[in-house]
């Protein structure tokens, strides 16, 4: 086994596999609700909406945690102070972000196939899905790792929802999107969306006490 895997333990492995797998139909429901404000055509898509093929191999939750594991994570030892710690949850989700951004993993069946290494031939709606996608995975990543600590390891209630209420009346949601969309033909700036998203979570969880 490669070094840069030796603390990936299967478990592991397979609870990120299957908390996307998981929140995959429940984003799709998300983002055809919100597009579907705009344009009534978006809420009959959903089922359109489809991991994308690329020289013969499919996207899948399991494919996106081999990238993540095997190639993303090890190259973010510069992000740490100590190589040896494990990433945070904030790190995490902005690699993340990074990698959906750099592979564009879903699509809709009804695009053409398409080469990530030509960013011409990216239809702008598959560049809309994949920023939703990076943008809905961090808030709900989040959310899920702050119910599992206080409620598992503090044994305290959480109410997972409201973690980002606080942007529920900012114009966040749009921006960050758009920061996305950018087209990042230097690095993303994955240091920089990490602190972003520990002040926004910072920021939620002082909200919910007050």
């Amino acid at each position: 086994m490669n070094k840069d895997w030796q603390d990936v333990t299967k478990e592991k492995i397979e609870a990120r596999k299957n908390f996307i797998t998981e929140w995959f139909p429940e984003w799709k429901k998300t983002f055809c609700s919100e597009m579907g404000r705009r344009d009534r055509r978006f809420l009959e898509l959903e089922d359109k909406i489809v991991w994308r093929i690329e020289d013969s191999m499919e996207y899948t939750p399991m494919r996106l945690c081999t990238l993540y594991f095997h190639y993303y994570r090890p190259r973010a030892k510069y992000l740490m102070e100590d190589p040896e710690k494990l990433l945070d949850r904030h790190k995490i989700v902005a690699l993340t972000q990074q990698m959906i951004l750099e592979h564009f993993p879903v699509t809709y069946s009804m695009e053409k196939q398409f080469s990530r290494l030509d960013d011409m031939a990216i239809p702008k709606s598959v560049r809309l899905l994949n920023v939703s996608f990076a943008y809905h995975f961090a808030l709900e990543f989040l959310r899920a790792w702050n119910k599992e600590k206080h409620e598992k390891k503090l044994d305290l209630p959480f109410d997972s929802d409201a973690l980002f209420e606080c942007l529920e009346n900012t114009e966040f949601a749009r921006e960050h999107q758009k920061l996305l969309a950018l087209d990042w033909d230097s690095t993303f700036p994955t240091p920089l969306i990490s602190q972003l998203w520990y002040s926004l979570e910072q920021w939620g969880l002082t909200h919910m006490r007050k």
